[in-house]
């Protein structure tokens, strides 16, 4: 069954610190992600995952694959290793560490060129 999300008025938001609980570390995250929309959000969150237990996973290794993904495209595309270095803020070796590694199935799929 799928909950009707009741829509408030920004003119009749709480300010943060009225928020029940979690709410309020919830709708501080998104106030500086997202300025003038923690309280909105952390409502409509609380409404869709109204009584569900939400565990948020550390997503380190999902930001990690981007990053090195956009790495070994920007060094395809020729840039040099001590300048990914600087604008990564990785050492020259970790670099070199990353561009060594063996693509994910999905990069060697969009590299790999169609014979049809």
């Amino acid at each position: 069954m799928k909950r009707e999300i009741i829509h408030i008025p920004p003119e009749h938001l709480p300010s943060i610190d009225e928020l029940p609980g979690d709410l309020v570390l919830l709708a501080r995250g998104i106030e500086a992600y997202r300025p003038g929309q923690g309280v909105a959000m952390a409502l409509f969150l609380s409404q869709v995952f109204a009584g569900i237990g939400v565990y948020i996973r550390n997503a380190d290794d999902f930001f990690r694959r981007i990053r090195d993904r956009a790495i070994r495209r920007d060094y395809d595309a020729g840039a040099r290793v001590k300048e990914l270095a600087l604008k990564n803020r990785l050492s020259t070796r970790r670099i070199e560490q990353i561009l060594a590694e063996p693509p994910s199935p999905a990069e060697s799929a969009d590299r790999q060129l169609k014979l049809f």
